[in-house]
């Protein structure tokens, strides 16, 4: 699952701190940083961020099914975003 990088309704930026710069504050040591990290899936060729988005989660259907936005309180559909990151990636070719 995507976890989008801005808000649909609000346009606000929803990726926070690299996840790497936040355990190198945290360690003050490159390899611990690059160790814990990795366990988010972060690399060097494919640095990701945390999230400010929320998800919520049913456990009915175990999954998240809708995502807010921590500076509009938008709620939005996983589904939703998912549809509309590939229309746009196919409007951009």
């Amino acid at each position: 699952m995507t976890t989008p990088k801005y808000c649909p309704n609000c346009k606000a930026e929803l990726d926070d701190i690299d996840i790497y710069q936040h355990f190198y504050e945290q360690y003050k040591d490159e390899a611990k940083a690059i160790e814990s990290a990795s366990h988010y899936g972060w690399t060097k060729e494919s640095p990701i961020c945390f999230s400010r988005c929320i998800g919520i989660y049913c456990r009915e259907q175990d999954r998240t099914i809708q995502r807010q936005c921590p500076d509009c309180d938008h709620v939005w559909d996983c589904d939703w975003y998912a549809k509309h990151k590939e229309k746009d990636e196919t409007q951009e070719t």
